[in-house]
């Protein structure tokens, strides 16, 4: 509407010019007078985008106080809960699984049986090992005997010397067959063991991986079981945070979706980066009633800082590139300021520098403000 009204007034103008030339200087100047008052005649809402200046050249700026940091700083690292050892079984032997005893969830003793492969052969292998060790064991035997009786012929001179020879060499051969027949009936038995999978410590079963039929590879993972009588939980600390990590120290560790808490002991701190500066720490956590494996936890660490003050995020700006700064305002103008962020939140960002708390920073407005630059501030 406004814009309409000024083109009314500019054409009337223009023809009561053309009616009268001794009107002229009249029509000018009114001509003038809708120009220079058209803008502001036309209101404009401030933008924070665009910096709007004052009638006395001075941009409207938005500012808040800059306030007193809390002394101390913290950090939270989060991660899962593990279990205090865990272990992923497999058979040493390939095979056809014949026989499961175990469901996912179930609680057991060190040394319960698992699974169970098919033995039909190792049957057989282990009656023929047995065999072989009744007929090794004759065999010694009578080699023992015929050498101790051709020893006392010889004693009488009733033997010729090359037949204790032979007795010996004899003996000697059942020895080395009873010992090879021993070893391979070890071996059998041993491998028939192993066709059943046992608990290695007492545990719970995480993950059953094989069912009854399936024919599984020497190796092949079947089972997890975790030891969860007591919790670990393992963490990746920054350099700028590991001094404050001690071993055997004790820590508190939240558990932010149970809006609990629980208490745990540093077991280890990692003497090497593995990644990026980060360090390893383990926590050791006693088991606790309610709390299993997998669960979200948190380590929260805090620490005394150096002197900071505390600022909204909107008052941090990096124009340049080279390093955040802020703006001050002091009589009117503004100042900027180099600064280091020293952290943030939801609230603002705590800063460190030469500002002192109590002063204003502009946290809206920024575009066109440079050193000296004079502001309208409003809060």
């Amino acid at each position: 509407m406004i814009e309409d009204r000024a083109r009314e007034l500019w054409n009337g103008a223009n023809r009561w010019l053309r009616r009268s030339r001794r009107n002229s200087w009249l029509a000018g100047g009114a001509a003038a007078a809708i120009v220079v008052g058209g803008p502001w005649m036309v209101v404009r809402a401030w933008d924070d985008a665009e910096p709007t200046a004052t009638d006395g050249g001075a941009v409207r700026v938005a500012v808040a106080p800059v306030e007193v940091a809390s002394p101390w700083e913290e950090a939270r690292f989060t991660g899962a809960l593990e279990p205090h050892r865990a272990a992923r079984l497999s058979f040493n032997q390939p095979g056809r699984i014949i026989d499961r005893l175990v469901d996912l969830g179930d609680r057991l003793e060190a040394g319960a049986p698992l699974l169970q492969l098919e033995r039909v052969e190792l049957d057989l292998e282990t009656a023929a090992a047995e065999a072989s060790m009744v007929r090794s064991r004759a065999d010694l035997e009578h080699g023992t005997r015929h050498r101790e009786r051709v020893t006392t012929l010889l004693g009488a001179e009733a033997a010729p010397a090359f037949h204790l020879d032979d007795a010996v060499r004899d003996e000697k051969l059942a020895r080395a067959t009873r010992r090879e027949a021993r070893s391979r009936l070890r071996r059998v038995q041993r491998a028939k063991r192993d066709t059943v999978l046992r608990a290695p410590f007492d545990g719970l079963v995480t993950a059953v991986l094989a069912e009854v039929g399936e024919h599984v590879g020497a190796g092949t993972l079947v089972v997890e079981i975790a030891d969860d009588r007591a919790l670990r939980l393992e963490l990746e600390i920054p350099e700028t945070w590991i001094g404050n990590v001690t071993e055997s120290g004790e820590v508190n560790i939240a558990l932010p979706l149970q809006g609990r808490s629980l208490g745990g002991r540093v077991k280890s701190v990692g003497n090497a980066s593995r990644r990026g500066g980060l360090f390893p720490v383990v926590i050791e956590i006693p088991a606790t009633e309610g709390v299993r494996p997998g669960m979200m936890a948190e380590l929260t660490l805090v620490r005394e800082r150096p002197s900071a003050v505390f600022v909204p995020v909107e008052a941090i700006v990096n124009r340049s590139g080279s390093g955040a700064q802020v703006y001050r305002v002091e009589s009117d103008a503004v100042q900027p300021v180099d600064v280091s962020v020293l952290g943030l939140s939801e609230q603002g960002a705590t800063i460190s520098g030469e500002i002192e708390p109590g002063a204003s920073v502009v946290v809206r407005g920024h575009v066109g403000l440079y050193d000296g630059k004079r502001v309208d501030a409003t809060p």
